[in-house]
């Protein structure tokens, strides 16, 4: 047997030790984690995005629109007064007569129940004809040149709306009594008629296009952009 020596019996007695106190015990909760650091969020702090600007509408040119809508009308007013002029120089009583019986006759047919959209237009064609080439009569012929301002149109009770009736509304006051509403149901009535005529135009059958559902396209449109910009000037200075 051999035999260890002192020293290296003490030196093993040591290393055992050792090991024994250094091991956790068997039995028993583990010891606690040190806690995990703070997270440093190193991204600066964004502020919420700044507004879109405002988005500019283009504001109509109300003193252009006027010029443009009066240089229409006046060019509308000379070519009645050229044709007025011409039936007075081969005017005839007899003739007055036959226009005023077709034009009660033209009125009277649009009342019938069963008239067709094409004969209608014929007809509220017929009455522009007359009316274009001067003639003017009282309310019970034509009905359609005495209607009060603000009244909703019906053609077939009034006839073709005439493109004039805007101009009456030019120095309109808008903020006197049913002035704003006046002006907008005449624009109501303006606007049945611009899309009566455009509908016309667009149909590839209609051929030659006639003046049915007014008498005068160019000054109506020209009257309708002007009274809808001094609408919304109005309602910007009301703001």
């Amino acid at each position: 047997m051999k035999i260890i020596p002192y020293s290296s019996l003490t030196l093993l007695l040591v290393v055992v030790l050792g090991v024994a106190f250094a091991m956790p015990p068997l039995t028993g909760a583990l010891p606690p984690l040190p806690p995990n650091p703070p997270v440093v969020n190193l991204q600066p702090p964004t502020s919420p995005p700044p507004p879109p600007p405002p988005f500019e509408v283009e504001q109509p040119d109300l003193p252009a629109l006027e010029s443009t809508f009066s240089r229409y009308y006046t060019t509308y007013q000379n070519a009645q007064l050229q044709r007025a002029r011409s039936n007075l120089l081969h005017f005839h009583p007899l003739d007055l007569t036959k226009k005023r019986l077709k034009m009660q006759f033209h009125y009277l047919r649009l009342t019938l129940s069963d008239i067709s959209i094409s004969k209608r237009a014929k007809i509220l064609s017929k009455i522009n004809h007359l009316r274009l080439s001067g003639y003017r009569f009282a309310h019970e012929i034509d009905p359609g040149l005495h209607v009060r301002l603000g009244t909703p149109w019906v053609f077939d009770r009034f006839g073709p709306y005439p493109a004039k009736r805007l101009f009456k509304l030019k120095h309109w006051d808008l903020k006197k009594g049913e002035g704003e509403r006046v002006v907008r149901q005449e624009l109501e009535n303006a606007s049945l008629a611009m899309d009566g005529q455009s509908y016309l135009e667009s149909d590839p059958r209609a051929g030659e296009v006639r003046l049915v559902y007014t008498d005068d396209v160019e000054l109506l449109h020209s009257g309708m952009e002007y009274l809808q910009a001094k609408l919304g000037e109005m309602g910007r200075v009301r703001v």
